[in-house]
């Protein structure tokens, strides 16, 4: 085992961290051009840090080591800090770098010794924690903690993990307004935490990562999320909370959604359940399995009037619903078994939480609704009976919303656009296997494409004769099947793929995604006439599956192929909490919005803790202008 520069003693965590302003975000994916980026590394086996830089701000980054570190620091305004450290510390300690985070640096920071080093509790101080106890990673599995998106694209859980220096850092012990993203094997706490509203994030030993972060890329994808993350570019993939109407009868919308009750539930009441089919398809899946009931009949009491199904923990205090894919908006009531006043509270699959709810158990069910801001779909939501004193408690009265996909297909012929809606595509690589093989899916940029039957892989001009627009690459063929469905990987935003019949003839198809959003009838040549469909997301929500049909059946099969595909990107969740109506300035409309929910939870529930109140209006003064 190779030993470190600097010696020390039990095996601890390594952190990243790194300082952010707020730019722009750039057409292509990446932060704005103009960003500066300083990336402190010292013997580091992978380079992740350095990698995501480049990949964020191309000639921006700067690389320094021990001993120019500080005078790099100095040079100019830099807009991201990243310290990439499981080894070398600068030569002048830490205590500048904690100085220069209590300044407002927005960090990033992967570290070994928390507890040891010259200046280093005045950085976890700044950063917002402390350490707790020695960590290795060998062994061990790294879990989310569903509390952010900084995971989105890379493989989790991890348990591979190198023993290059031996130990890794700490656990951390979290103060004010930190949150644990990570944790080892699901339980204790975090190695990987977010402190001071989402401008810092400490991370265990990246640099430790294994081949499955390697070789896929997460280490990398990893370390851009973060930087995203706490420099808060992009759209957000945030859930929001709004508990207003209360006792009341839910209203039609949710934010931005309109919502779908649920239909009746069917089967027997008494019966224990662990789903409830949802509108749009699919089911919302529950984590123990819960009795069904029904107003008047195995439940006593509700609100509003509500005479339909609901689903009773029995004694457990907590359930968690597991949602449909493409959910972007969900609420639900919730009503204690016993009749007396009770807390509750329920949690995103993101951290969004109602915060304290106390709920009567005499007709007083209270409306719980989360939904996306910008981009992304809600996982799971946890409801708890908090002070445990309820004797279980009954859900129900569910709505949904599911995102929309939109469709584009002018390119006809013509080679596919480099962007298709908001999203820069990735072009599917080349696939290694052999021609005239069936095959039953296709490794992507975000993912495997999974196909519902087995089609023929075949290259143009080996096994396929012709396309369009001078493509030469892979394509799969139905064997003279006139339907087949593709089913994306998760969180696909944008997917597009060319069409071509086989016999030499025009053809009608039609092409249609999940939420039914359709290409309409499209008449194909199968001689160089291959043409391309494209579907994605515009907002909130994402692609489960396309469906390709020769209508009339007569083409002899086809082929698709020329696949790429985007995943739903997610910048920094709390760059501007105080933007309650997302309009990028903090003004007189977010000040109404305050005002609006006085004494109630939701959006303007800026600080997050249950009630609008004075707190949330001197977080909007003190925020006052341009985010």
């Amino acid at each position: 085992m190779k030993a470190r520069i600097l010696s020390r003693g039990a095996a601890t965590v390594a952190v990243t961290v790194l300082a952010l302003a707020a730019p722009g975000r750039a057409e292509n994916g990446t932060i704005a051009g103009d960003l500066h980026i300083l990336v402190y590394e010292s013997n580091t086996q992978h380079g992740l840090a350095w990698t995501a830089a480049q990949n964020l701000a191309g000639a921006g980054a700067v690389k320094a080591g021990s001993t120019d570190f500080y005078t790099k620091l100095a040079d100019m305004d830099w807009d991201v800090v990243a310290v990439d450290c499981p080894s070398t510390i600068p030569l002048e300690g830490w205590d500048k770098f904690a100085q220069y985070v209590d300044a407002g640096g927005r960090v990033v920071m992967s570290y070994w010794d928390w507890d040891v080093q010259p200046g280093i509790t005045e950085a976890m101080g700044a950063i917002g924690t402390t350490a707790d106890v020695d960590w290795g990673a060998l062994d061990k599995c790294i879990t989310d903690m569903g509390t952010s998106p900084i995971f989105m694209g890379v493989t989790m859980p991890n348990c591979d993990w190198d023993d290059y220096w031996g130990d890794d850092g700490d656990h951390f012990k979290i103060a004010g307004s930190s949150k644990g993203l990570a944790q080892s094997d699901g339980t204790g706490p975090p190695v990987i935490f977010a402190g001071n509203d989402g401008r810092t994030i400490a991370a265990s030993v990246l640099d430790e990562a294994g081949d499955v972060w390697i070789k896929d890329g997460s280490g990398v994808t990893l370390w851009e999320n973060m930087m995203k993350y706490v420099v808060g570019t992009g759209p957000v993939c945030e859930i929001l909370f709004d508990g207003s109407p209360g006792t009341s009868a839910p209203p039609g919308t949710l934010g931005p959604f309109t919502m779908t009750p649920f239909p009746d539930d069917p089967r027997p009441v008494y019966d224990d359940v662990l789903d409830v089919p949802a509108p749009g398809g699919g089911t919302i899946d529950f984590s123990i399995p819960l009795s069904h009931r029904e107003i008047g009949s195995g439940w006593a009491t509700w609100s509003h009037g509500y005479t339909g199904d609901v689903y009773f923990t029995d004694v457990d205090p907590e359930v968690t619903v597991f949602m449909p894919g493409n959910t972007v908006a969900f609420y639900f009531y919730v009503e204690p078994n016993t009749f007396a006043e009770f807390e509750f509270e329920a949690v995103a699959d993101t951290g969004t939480t109602s915060g304290k709810v106390f709920i009567q158990g005499s007709a007083g069910a209270k409306y719980f609704g989360f939904y996306m801001k910008d981009r992304g779909v809600i996982r799971h939501i946890t409801i708890t009976n908090t002070d445990g004193g309820a004797n279980g408690f009954a859900i129900g009265e569910f709505g949904i919303a599911r995102g929309e996909i939109a469709y584009d297909g002018s390119p006809g012929t013509s080679a596919p656009p480099a962007t298709l809606g908001p999203y820069t595509m990735q072009p599917f690589p080349a696939d290694p296997r052999p021609t005239s093989i069936d095959v039953l899916d296709v490794e992507g940029p975000c993912g495997v494409v999974e196909f519902d039957i087995p089609l023929s892989h075949r290259k143009i001009g080996s096994g396929w004769a012709t396309w369009s627009h001078g493509y030469t690459g892979d394509v799969y063929y139905t064997n003279g099947a006139s339907k087949a469905t593709l089913f994306m990987p998760m969180e696909t935003a944008a997917f597009y793929l060319y069409v071509e019949p086989n016999a030499f003839s025009e053809f009608e198809f039609v092409v249609q995604s999940n939420t039914g959003t359709s290409s309409g009838s499209v008449f194909i040549q199968g001689d160089a006439g291959a043409k391309y469909f494209g579907f994605y997301a515009p907002g909130a929500g994402e692609i489960l599956w396309i469906s390709i049909e020769n209508v009339d059946g007569a083409a002899g099969g086809f082929a698709i192929g020329e696949f790429a595909c985007a995943p739903i990107e997610c910048g920094g969740g709390p760059a501007c909490p105080a933007d309650i109506n997302g309009d990028g300035v903090v003004d007189v409309l977010d000040l109404l919005e305050v005002l609006g929910g006085w004494g109630g939870s939701g959006p303007a529930d800026i600080n997050g803790d249950g009630v609008v109140d004075v707190l949330d209006l001197l977080e909007v003064l003190g925020a006052w202008g341009p985010c």
